[in-house]
């Protein structure tokens, strides 16, 4: 890989946490905040296809993903661990799970299990027993759930 300078190093360093490549740019290169937007996107979109900047950004990023990942395995790992020691707290083990279940996204209700279950929370009128009168009177009403 090619060395890079400090500045090229900062840019690669702030695309490889997410900002964009205008922003990345003004960050290593703080002067150039007085810059025309596109005078920025130009050199940003010039210094993004550098190869040695290329190549840093992936090894950044690359590094990122396997510190997540090693985090989040051990966070399974020490959770699991508090929910099956018998000797721990029972407050503590329902704790450990709760979190291992946030973790997995299993406490996530998904828009179709909230939407029935708001349906289902609402009264329901059974239309086909009110008057002519009343069933005329309830489709003009302006009801909001």
């Amino acid at each position: 890989m090619k060395t890079l300078t400090p500045r090229q190093e900062k840019f690669a360093e702030a695309i490889a946490i997410g900002a964009n490549q205008s922003d990345a740019y003004r960050i290593a290169y703080p002067i150039s905040m007085a810059w025309k937007a596109a005078s920025v996107h130009n050199k940003a979109s010039a210094m993004a296809k550098h190869g040695g900047v290329v190549a840093r950004v992936e090894k950044l990023k690359e590094q990122t993903v396997a510190l997540s990942i090693w985090r989040r395995q051990q966070s399974i790992e020490v959770l699991s661990e508090i929910a099956l020691d018998q000797s721990m707290k029972p407050n503590d083990r329902i704790t450990a799970v709760d979190k291992l279940n946030v973790m997995h996204g299993y406490n996530a209700r998904d828009k179709e299990d909230s939407a029935a279950n708001q349906l289902a929370s609402k009264p329901c009128i059974d239309v086909t027993k009110l008057s002519d009168s009343a069933l005329k009177e309830f489709l003009n009403a302006k009801i909001i759930y």
